[in-house]
């Protein structure tokens, strides 16, 4: 009677030992892919409106930033220059070596005017400095609301270094009506 209590004692210490061992593999994979792969990133604000919506959810790819540097256009979670501890949504407008210009309300790249389809507002506006160089390793970056105020971005506080680009958002996955690649 005690080697059958004994047996049945093991095998359930067995059976716990191997569901915690699986338990922690889960977890670690899951903080695997949630810091060094992708998040969801969560839009607060209107500093990206007509493309994102106050609210939007959306999958910000990490691992991307390891296989090659973002690209101009592409809409990117940067770390707010602020000290806050917070992230901002930008769109990349200016990559190292790139001379960006403001005139007239038109946003310029190497001396080319950028036709910008997902703006707010034709006419883009700066209250201090118009002209920039971007420096290396770092980006220019634009929220897409243009109208006065409506977005704290590399107008204001210059040049984002690329150890703050946190990822690349390529999918809005809330709300479902707009469920799809950005």
């Amino acid at each position: 009677m005690e080697t059958k209590q004994n047996t049945n004692e093991v095998e359930e210490k067995e059976t716990l030992g191997g569901f915690l061992a699986t338990l922690m593999l889960y977890i670690g994979i899951a903080l695997i892919i949630r810091f060094f792969v992708f998040n969801i990133t969560s839009v607060e604000g209107t500093s990206m409106i007509p493309s994102l919506q106050d609210g939007d959810r959306l999958i910000t790819n990490k691992i991307v930033l390891f296989l090659r540097e973002p690209r101009h256009g592409e809409i990117v979670v940067v770390k707010a220059p602020n000290g806050s501890g917070s992230d901002y949504i930008k769109r990349i407008i200016g990559l190292p070596g790139d001379h960006i210009k403001i005139v007239d309300g038109q946003v310029y790249r190497n001396d080319e005017m950028l036709m910008e389809h997902y703006t707010s507002s034709d006419n883009t506006q700066t209250e201090y400095q118009n002209e920039w160089v971007v420096e290396e390793d770092s980006v220019f970056v634009l929220g897409d609301n243009r109208l006065p105020g409506g977005s704290n971005d590399s107008r204001l506080f210059g040049t984002i270094p690329m150890d703050d680009v946190r990822g690349v958002s390529m999918f809005r996955i809330w709300p479902l009506d707009h469920f799809g690649t950005l």
